[in-house]
């Protein structure tokens, strides 16, 4: 339990801190702007919706490298920066 815990905090600090880094660099407005059509754009929009997939996509990589439950750690490590 304590493992899955620090996989948590580990993804979820991991995501805050790519999602402030495209923010930074301009990548989610240029994401926001030239998105293909509404929906895209209202999922570039959110905050839970970026975190939960970005983390999501981390957690595909680990869950090949690691452990196969990591896959359930987004669920548990999606972040709202308000």
């Amino acid at each position: 339990m304590i493992e899955f815990v620090c996989y948590i905090f580990a993804v979820a600090c991991a995501v805050m801190f790519l999602r402030t880094l495209a923010v930074k660099w301009g990548i989610l407005e240029k994401l926001q702007v030239s998105a293909p059509n509404e929906f895209f754009h209202k999922l570039f929009t959110c905050d839970f919706c970026q975190s939960f997939w970005l983390g999501m996509a981390i957690c595909v990589v680990l869950a090949f490298c690691v452990h196969w439950w990591l896959i359930f750690v987004p669920f548990f490590s999606s972040v709202v920066r308000w």
